[in-house]
């Protein structure tokens, strides 16, 4: 049986005051939230570039209205989902076991939005390292991750986890080393989530 892979991207809706908040006292909440909508643009379009399978969970809900003033909106080659309840790691875990479970022959890349380097080359990379471990890890310079992949589902490596802090990739690390499973580390990248990686940005973004 061929093995299929889908990339997730977990997104929220770049509302001003709700997107980007680190930012505001530095660019304002109009500039931050120009500046989400432009990374979130960039993370669907290059996912879609890959030809693999694409999944954009959003919150709030995919029916919402406000999705609808996205140009992505229409896309037929994105799938949308809706992020569940809980935090990060519940929401996360959540919608990688859901695709494992409808379809156990499945790859999962799950990735955020916070990351401009991250693109359709180094997805695909990513992809082809799942041919060949059973995980793979982009780690994040502030100390957690831009990209996770894997091709079995386990709640360990989503709970216990201090969300938003220096710890997220160590400990994930961790956890998938706890589990017995081979990993793929790739070099870290950036978020853009401070003033101070503002500079990481591509020269041509106006925001």
């Amino acid at each position: 049986m061929t093995n299929t892979t889908r990339i997730i991207i977990f997104a929220k809706y770049p509302q001003a005051g709700n997107v980007k908040t680190r930012l505001i006292p530095e660019i304002g909440a109009d500039r931050a939230a120009i500046l989400a909508l432009q990374l979130l643009k960039h993370t669907v379009y290059e996912a879609l570039k890959t030809n693999l399978e694409v999944e954009l969970c959003v919150s709030p809900h995919h029916d919402h209205v406000c999705w609808k003033t996205i140009d992505i909106s229409n896309n037929p080659k994105l799938a949308w989902s809706s992020q569940s309840s809980g935090d990060l790691g519940e929401r996360m875990a959540n919608a990688v076991r859901n695709n494992l479970i409808s379809q156990p022959n499945r790859h999962v890349i799950l990735i955020g939005t916070d990351c401009p380097a991250l693109d359709q080359d180094k997805l695909l990379q990513a992809a082809e390292q799942l041919n060949f471990h059973d995980s793979v890890l982009i780690p994040a310079l502030d100390g957690g991750y831009v990209l996770l992949g894997v091709k079995a589902y386990s709640i360990t490596l989503f709970e216990g986890i201090e969300w938003s802090t220096s710890t997220v990739y160590k400990s994930t690390k961790n956890k998938i080393q706890q589990l017995g499973w081979s990993c793929y580390h790739f070099p870290q990248h950036t978020d853009i989530d401070t003033s101070a990686d503002l500079h990481y940005l591509p020269a041509t973004w106006i925001y």
